[in-house]
């Protein structure tokens, strides 16, 4: 791999000149796609802003949010971040991990919002089971939950055994990274995409054809704003479909329905097109099964 740090090379791979770059992560780092991706976090948090007492309550009187994404290269963790603080909440940074303590902090802290991935908010919940802690007594309210595919099952998991409202975000690294869709809590049906920064279309992953609202099929999004590594059309690989249906909550945007899985992961059983969230919708019911994080403790 070459280094990037002449201008030539840099404008080759990021389409921005090498001093212009702020923060490298999976996408090019310009200070302008910092602030976007901050923002477009904070619309995250925001969607339940009026409707939902414990983000309002949070963000008014500075309440904490525990943050759990991990940081580094990816962008999830520092996005949860700085689109949490830009809100004005007050971010616990602890990222994965040592869930004991998680959820002695969850107490010590009274955070009233949860970030992290599905999976490991169902390990915290193990764990605080077994430490004698019932989270649906704490303040939290709030599950912001995404960076894996989970299922409606698993939500419902979630939100009696922590006691809260879990909402699915949607986002990928080489667009953004989180934030570029997420849920409202009126409906929890459908992820409300930002138009004025990505342009999403379905498509016919065999064809390559776009589809009509409403058919499932590849979603593909095009970066409008972003100017460090635009991408135009970009192949997600995620299985879904648009839906332009209005929304209880008074949002007009388009909606990206739940992943229903990937073109490259589907198998076929006796001519019927199966995916492995489907699989993990009927098994998470059963006791003693769960789904596994690489945040989970060993």
């Amino acid at each position: 791999m070459r280094a990037i740090h002449d201008s030539e090379t840099a404008a080759r791979v990021l389409g921005i000149r090498a001093h212009q770059a702020r923060r490298l992560h999976h996408i090019g780092g310009l200070c302008f796609d910092c602030r976007l991706l901050s923002r477009a976090v904070q619309r995250l948090y925001h969607a339940g802003r009026g409707r939902f007492p414990a983000l309002d309550r949070a963000r008014r009187h500075g309440r904490a949010g525990r943050n759990g994404i991990d940081r580094g290269l990816f962008t999830g963790g520092l996005g949860f971040h700085t689109g949490a603080e830009r809100l004005g909440c007050t971010v616990v940074p602890i990222s994965g991990g040592a869930t004991e303590r998680q959820v002695t902090l969850l107490n010590d802290f009274g955070a009233q919002i949860l970030c992290c991935t599905p999976s490991y908010a169902l390990n915290i919940a193990e764990i605080a089971e077994q430490m004698g802690a019932d989270l649906r007594r704490l303040p939290v309210r709030c599950g912001v939950f995404g960076a894996e595919p989970w299922s409606d099952a698993m939500r419902r998991d979630l939100e009696m055994r922590l006691g809260l409202k879990a909402v699915d975000i949607y986002g990928l690294s080489e667009i953004i990274g989180p934030g570029v869709a997420c849920e409202c809590h009126v409906e929890q049906h459908g992820l409300h995409g930002w138009e004025d920064h990505f342009l999403f279309e379905v498509i016919d992953p065999h064809s390559l054809q776009p589809l009509p609202a409403g058919e499932a099929g590849e979603l593909v999004i095009t970066t409008l704003t972003k100017q460090a590594m635009p991408m135009i059309r970009y192949r997600t690989r995620d299985i879904t479909r648009l839906s332009d249906e209005p929304c209880a909550c008074g949002r007009t945007h388009r909606r990206i329905m739940r992943i229903t899985g990937r073109d490259d992961d589907m198998v076929i059983v006796r001519g019927v097109n199966v995916y492995p969230l489907q699989v993990e919708a009927v098994l998470v019911g059963f006791p003693g099964i769960r789904s596994r994080d690489r945040g989970d403790d060993p």
